[in-house]
């Protein structure tokens, strides 16, 4: 375990710096961590259910429901009724959380470019790779986590008749 104590302060040291750099805390002002992150999942899903954005987030129901409520009352996500189910409540981006999406997603694509500019291609290819290894082990602990007994599932599917 003492081995891996350097990497752990480094990742602790710098998590703030690399997952929340300047350019995350001026978006953080307009949507909270979770708001952020399910608007660019409706973005990527395009027209969804609530179950489906959960599904994706693995958050619950119920949060999911709060998140688009804040995101519906601010004016990026349209709440609407399927036209072949009209039991099914569907979600989508408005024109404005299109534009913030887009806006959202071009200051990423920047930061991006910024670090992709002091990385040679082995370097690139090399973090590709870890990034690659790292995201199978998140996985396969998420695997595991399902296969045991006790753990349940964050949500639930209900079949209607």
């Amino acid at each position: 375990m003492a081995t891996h104590e350097p990497f752990y302060d480094m990742i602790f040291d710098n998590l703030r710096k690399f997952a929340f750099p300047e350019e995350w805390l001026l978006l953080d002002k307009a949507l909270a961590k979770q708001d952020l992150m399910s608007l660019l999942m409706i973005d990527r899903l395009g027209e969804c259910t609530m179950s489906q954005l959960a599904e994706h987030m693995s958050f619950p129901l119920s949060t999911t429901t709060g998140i688009v409520d804040r995101l519906v009352k601010k004016g990026y996500v349209h709440r609407f009724r399927s036209e072949t189910d009209r039991r099914m409540v569907l979600i989508d981006l408005t024109e404005q959380g299109q534009g913030f999406a887009k806006e959202t997603k071009q200051k990423l694509m920047q930061l991006i470019e910024r670090l992709f500019e002091v990385l040679s291609d082995e370097e690139k290819a090399l973090i590709f790779s870890l990034l690659d290894k790292v995201s199978k082990v998140f996985r396969e602990l998420g695997q595991d986590s399902e296969d045991t007994e006790s753990s349940k599932p964050m949500v639930q599917k209900i079949t209607i008749e």
